[in-house]
């Protein structure tokens, strides 16, 4: 199973050029988020960092309300429901409420990142020994998968994404080896800090 990190742009969104997607500039105080959202029955989530590109792909992150997939181009299979957006709206917290109607990604013309390959070195320090596993015989795609659907359900979450450069195969062309959960740093982000989320 490979994972893609979407980028995702949650910005207060002031500045944008009235003239780069009509309908769909936001106004101050809304907000802007690129990138996939996804409902394997639970309702839709706005996904937050990596994607695993599986069939159908699996990721997590904050309720859409809002949401009507009758009015959204998008993929399925397995009883889940893609796709690839650009999304308006306002944040309470909890959930992201849609005040636009969703654009395509690939339409949307509007306020981006301005940079859109963000670092995904993990900005904590590496720990004596090196990066590995607090308990290799658990370290798997499960568990990796369920790591990251309650780090996106935390009180305050922001990013959650991963540092695959613990792999040998990093900055290679031996893709295939990639995505290793024993050999990646899955890290979360958290507004408020991490002292009060241990």
């Amino acid at each position: 199973m490979r994972a893609l990190l979407v980028v995702l742009l949650l910005v207060v969104a002031g500045c944008a050029d009235p003239d780069a997607v009509p309908d769909a500039v936001p106004e101050a105080e809304e907000l802007v988020g690129v990138g996939t959202v996804l409902d394997d029955g639970d309702g839709p989530e706005l996904c937050l960092g990596a994607v695993a590109t599986s069939l159908p792909p699996q990721c997590s992150g904050p309720r859409v309300a809002g949401w009507d997939w009758a009015a959204v181009e998008h993929d399925e299979a397995v009883a889940t429901r893609w796709a690839a957006v650009a999304v308006i709206g306002t944040w309470d917290g909890e959930i992201f409420t849609l005040a636009r109607e969703p654009v395509p990604a690939q339409d949307y013309d509007g306020p981006r990142p301005p940079n859109d390959e963000p670092d995904l070195v993990s900005p904590c320090p590496e720990p004596a020994g090196g990066w590995a596993p607090v308990d290799p015989q658990r370290t798997n795609d499960v568990t990796l998968q369920r790591a990251i659907r309650i780090a996106n359900r935390l009180d305050g979450a922001g990013d959650v994404w991963f540092d695959q450069s613990p792999n040998p195969a990093y900055g290679t062309d031996r893709h295939e080896e990639m995505n290793d959960p024993a050999l990646l740093v899955l890290n979360v982000r958290v507004v408020g800090g991490a002292a009060r989320r241990a």
